[in-house]
Parts: structure tokens; sequence; C-alpha cells
């Protein structure tokens, strides 16, 4: 049984491939999005909990970090370029 679930797995190799590409993903968004003060990288679903198949995705979520009090939030920006559309 153990062979069976050991062989299901991740192994060494596959960590650090999958290693590897997100690392690459992070710094292709860090330099999209004015660096790694402006936004967070994050892995998320099976890859960080080592319960991934060999052929699965690598789940990613890109957030931004806030800003300090008194700059322009993204909400603010938002609602100077959306219009107001009142709750029903």
């Amino acid at each position: 049984m153990d062979y069976f679930l050991n062989s299901l797995g991740p192994s060494n190799e596959s960590e650090q491939r999958r290693a590897f590409i997100f690392e690459k993903v992070k710094q292709i968004v860090h330099k999209a999005y004015g660096g790694a003060d402006k936004v967070q990288v994050l892995k998320y679903g099976s890859d960080p909990l080592k319960t991934y198949l060999p052929d699965s995705d690598i789940d990613i979520t890109v957030l931004p970090i806030a800003e300090p009090s008194g700059a322009k939030s993204a909400e603010s920006s938002s609602q100077a370029v959306l219009p107001e559309t009142p709750l029903n």
C-alpha cells in the first residue's frame, strides 16, 4: 500500500521542477506589476499541500500589497473611473 501511495505522490524531481516554474512566474509577475513590494504571488490548492498529481497545474493568485495610509487605494481609484451604481 505504501508503495502505491508513494508512487502517486510528488517526486523530488517534480517538486524541484514545480518550484522552478513558480519562481519564474513570480519573477515575471513582479516585473509586470512593479516589483515584490507591489504584489504578492502565492500558491494555493494541491501544490502547497503536496497532494497534486504528476500532470496537475499550479494554482497561483496575485494579491496587491496595501499602500500606506494616505495613498490612493484601488477602491478609490476605481470609484473615480466608474460611475456610481445605485444599490437596489
